[in-house]
């Protein structure tokens, strides 16, 4: 996994609870810089809070996908971010909804998958 990969993966995870502890339109105290270890930003939000998704990264950008969000289970959620814009755009929804999922990018494809489902779902 590449290092843009991993910085990526663990900033959306970041990102995710950040999201879940602060409602939409609020910000968290900036935090304090890590001697000799740079400094964290404050990027765009996930725009649907949850939790139990995957993450996978194409192209430069990452998705996230599925997990539990507004009160429900399986959600066929699809958001990806761009982090040359800082932005995020939904993208289409899975053909059915899944929690605790797993996901990878392969040949430009995310490809999402759940232990309790009987089929990998590609999109």
């Amino acid at each position: 996994m590449s290092l843009l990969r991993s910085l990526m993966t663990l900033f959306v995870c970041a990102a995710s609870v950040f999201a879940q502890q602060h409602p939409v339109g609020t910000s968290g105290p900036e935090p304090s810089p890590l001697q000799g270890q740079g400094r964290w930003h404050y990027r765009a939000s996930l725009p649907h809070a949850r939790s139990e998704v995957a993450v996978a990264e194409v192209a430069g950008k990452v998705y996230v996908i599925g997990g539990y969000a507004d009160g429900f289970v399986d959600q066929p959620l699809n958001e990806e971010y761009d982090p040359a814009t800082n932005s995020w755009r939904g993208r289409a929804p899975m053909l059915r909804g899944l929690n605790h999922v797993g996901a990878v990018g392969f040949n430009g494809k995310v490809i999402a998958s759940a232990v309790s489902s009987s089929r990998i779902i590609r999109r």
